[in-house]
């Protein structure tokens, strides 16, 4: 259901792994840097900043949206709220 990404460098251990447990207790599969690895941070921080901290969510669509127009299903607002709850918990373990 969620790919969660890291970077070496930039996302801290503790908060993938709150993440996850975060998103498992939301309901969430989830798999760390797959299929999808990495994550976005700013060029003038990469790799020389470690206070910039990084990790990507991507979520299959399938679960928000009608995969084929793209438009949010009936489970759109459901599904945000659990990612919320998710990412709230998560932070407010570090």
């Amino acid at each position: 259901d969620v790919c969660i990404g890291t970077d070496s460098f930039h996302t801290p251990p503790g908060l993938a792994t709150a993440l996850h447990e975060a998103l498992e207790a939301e309901g969430f599969r989830t798999e760390l840097d797959r299929p999808f690895a990495g994550s976005l941070v700013p060029l003038a921080f990469y790799r020389r900043d470690p206070r910039a901290t990084s990790l990507m969510i991507k979520v299959r669509r399938g679960l928000y949206c009608d995969e084929g127009t793209g438009a949010p299903n009936v489970d759109f607002h459901a599904v945000a709220a659990r990612l919320g709850r998710a990412v709230r918990r998560a932070i407010a373990r570090q």
